[in-house]
């Protein structure tokens, strides 16, 4: 019995070296932690030095 959903993207695509844009780390920083707009762009901005994968300029408050 399988119940799993179909995954989102195929099997064999590798988003690794995509760069996460920052307005969507600030984006969910606010929905799931309830930050404002201004912490969460201030807590971006502070995380983005240590997280394992790029933050893009795009979006960059």
């Amino acid at each position: 019995m399988n119940d799993l959903p179909q995954p989102l993207t195929p099997a064999d695509c590798d988003c690794r070296c995509v760069p996460v844009p920052f307005d969507m780390l600030v984006e969910l920083l606010m929905s799931t932690f309830g930050f404002s707009s201004e912490a969460a762009i201030d807590a971006a901005r502070k995380l983005a030095v240590d997280l394992p994968f790029q933050i893009s300029e795009a979006g960059r408050a």
